[in-house]
Formats: C-alpha cells, sequence, structure tokens
C-alpha cells in the first residue's frame, strides 16, 4: 500500500526483520511502484555487511551486534568497516550482483531513543570516513522527540560535528591509517519495576 500510494516519493526501503516476509514480493511491489528505489533486507547473522540477497538489495541492511550485547562502537562491529574497505569501490559482489556496503548504526544505546552517544567524536569520525572512503555508505539511527516530533538536539549536534570531521579528513586526504579499534560499553540496566503489594 505504501509502495502505490506514494510511488516516486520514496526513494529507498530498509525493511526490518526481513526473513519473516517475502522479499522477492517486496522487491517486485516496490520496484514496480518505483523503479528507482533502492532496498535493504534485514535478514542474516550480525553484524553484517554483506550482499545477503544478492538480486533483491541494492545495498547491504549494516545491522551491528544486537544491542542487548554491546554498544554499536563496540570492536565486534569494525569489521563492518573493514569489509566495505576490503570491497570492489564500496560494492559487495554475491552471484555477480552488486550491493553497496552500508552501516546502519545507532547513536545511542537503544534504537531510536537514548540520552547520550555512546560514540565519541573521534571513533565516529574514524569509522564514518573510512567507510565512506572506501566508497561505501553510513546511515545513524538518531533518538527521536515523538512529543516534539523532532530529532533530539543533542544527537543533531553530534552528528553535525561528525560531519565536520569527515569533511576534515577528507580534506586532509582520506584517512591515513590511524585505526580507532572501538570500544566496549555495555548497555545500562533497566530498573524493574516492582509489584504493588
Amino acid at each position: 500500500e505504501y509502495a502505490e500510494r506514494y510511488g516516486s516519493k520514496v526513494d529507498g526501503w530498509w525493511f526490518d526483520h526481513a526473513s519473516f516476509g517475502n522479499k522477492k514480493l517486496l522487491h517486485k511491489i516496490c520496484k514496480k511502484a518505483n523503479p528507482k528505489t533502492i532496498m535493504s533486507f534485514n535478514s542474516g547473522r550480525l553484524p553484517n555487511v554483506k550482499n545477503s540477497n544478492p538480486g533483491l538489495e541494492d545495498y547491504t541492511f549494516g545491522h551491528p551486534t544486537p544491542l542487548r550485547r554491546y554498544a554499536a562502537c563496540a570492536p565486534d562491529n569494525l569489521r563492518m568497516v573493514e569489509a566495505v574497505e576490503k570491497s570492489k569501490d564500496g560494492f559487495l559482489y554475491e552471484k555477480g550482483k552488486p550491493s553497496l556496503g552500508h552501516l546502519f548504526m545507532p547513536m545511542m544505546h537503544y534504537w531510536n531513543k537514548g540520552k547520550e552517544p555512546v560514540w565519541s567524536e573521534e571513533q565516529a569520525v574514524d569509522w564514518m570516513s573510512r567507510t565512506l572512503s572506501a566508497g561505501g555508505a553510513w546511515t545513524w539511527n538518531v533518538p527521536i522527540d515523538h512529543r516534539k516530533r523532532m530529532l533530539s538536539p543533542d544527537a543533531v549536534s553530534f552528528m553535525k560535528s561528525v560531519a565536520r570531521g569527515v569533511v576534515q579528513v577528507k580534506e586532509e586526504g582520506g584517512p591515513q591509517g590511524k585505526v580507532h579499534p572501538g570500544h566496549r560499553i555495555t548497555r545500562p540496566k533497566r530498573k524493574r519495576r516492582q509489584k504493588k503489594k
């Protein structure tokens, strides 16, 4: 319904939990509504930057290690950046079909919410610069203030600082071999509600 209703207004799709859907049917419907739309399907082992759905996906779903285990900045996810760096011009090929190496990284401890970034600015600039310099793509998942219907101002400020850093790295000739290995941060434990007596 959304593909047919919005047609060419939707430039791209990222289907979560795609293992439970009919990927071929989703691809057919979305491409019929807008032949230029790009698509990705979250299905496969995590962390993941590989062409998991050759012929159906235009870019990798780029999901990090599950956040219940580690924050997105953890060293375990560095292999995602390295996969893009080893690719051919940012594209990963499977069965002769290309998929753009793409990382979809949460900025906070949780998807769509959180109070402060788990990333240091230095690490975010390093990993993002390396991914982009290799021809890949990067998407930040940021907190949303649903009451005000806007992105978190702190998240926007962080993204702007990182973007300035990425531009500076590019102007200086690209990443200079400084590898930030990442740091492991465990997610804060949620307070359990006490049962009323």
